[in-house]
């Protein structure tokens, strides 16, 4: 068992590099304000588009801020659940930092933002036509109760914060599947998993549900070790939206709409999941 817990040591710390360099990349991007310049992209014809786009970025926050737009009606349902669909948060950071083929990251971020696009208009044109565009409150502020912040707080300490959280349950993961192939053995889980791939895409959506940024990490995780496939990541991965969906869930004066939302999501991520399983 020690030998589970020091590979999995060493496996989480080689991914630690990267996961720093990006998050130090993603704390510059967020200084430019771009989230703000998009905002007003994401009412017009071209909003699914725009917001399937905004969604490919790996920030597990930013699904918060869709979700408080969409709160204040300032985006539509369906742009909305193109950008969930879009979005693949820190899963994207893990499989790029476990040495998954650029190529496989490529094709689930295309994969991904078509299908979240052609959702979020199929959303848009067949439920909601009516649906009522437009903020009639107080003016959002998108960085509220934030106080400048020195260059060594921002571009260190926050992307040091992000990488050691996500290296945390990364280790967890690693030394969870580690020892879960030491006890039972590496030939019965191959065999289960092969023996139940239609069941992964549903598997992987109701872990992908769950409201919490950790869930890309894990669908991620299995996937860079070979536990699910590509249909059963993608799946996953679609229906995850983060902290998004738990802040729009919240809101109980329009719980209809945030229950087609949850319904939605669970419906399209698994079709992607099964429509795979046919093509790859």
């Amino acid at each position: 068992m020690w030998d589970v817990l020091l590979d999995a040591l060493l496996d989480s710390l080689k991914i630690f590099p990267f996961l720093f360099l990006i998050y130090i990349v993603l704390e510059i991007i967020e200084s430019s304000n771009c989230a703000e310049k998009l905002q007003k992209f994401l009412s017009g014809k071209a909003a699914p588009v725009v917001g399937a786009a905004a969604g490919i970025v790996p920030e597990c926050g930013f699904s918060a801020m869709y979700a408080k737009l969409y709160e204040n009606r300032l985006i539509a349902t369906g742009t909305l659940i193109a950008i969930f669909i879009s979005a693949s948060d820190e899963g994207l950071i893990v499989l790029l930092s476990n040495g998954t083929p650029i190529w496989i990251t490529l094709l689930l971020i295309a994969v991904k933002f078509v299908y979240g696009v052609a959702v979020g208009y199929l959303v848009n044109l067949l439920f909601f036509r009516r649906e009522k565009i437009g903020y009639d409150g107080p003016d959002i502020c998108m960085e509220c109760g934030e106080k400048p912040e020195g260059w060594q707080k921002k571009y260190f300490l926050h992307p040091l914060f992000h990488s050691l959280k996500i290296l945390l349950f990364v280790f967890i993961v690693n030394v969870a599947f580690g020892a879960l192939i030491f006890y039972i053995g590496e030939d019965k889980i191959s065999a289960f998993l092969a023996a139940n791939l239609y069941l992964q895409p549903l598997a992987a959506v109701l872990v992908g549900l769950i409201p919490n940024c950790s869930a890309s990490v894990l669908l991620a995780q299995s996937y860079s070790l070979g536990m699910i496939s590509f249909a059963a990541l993608a799946a996953g991965l679609s229906a995850n939206a983060g902290i998004g969906l738990a802040l729009i869930m919240k809101n109980r004066a329009h719980w209809k709409k945030n229950l087609f939302v949850l319904g939605a999501l669970l419906f399209f991520s698994a079709a992607l999941g099964y429509l795979l399983l046919l093509f790859v």
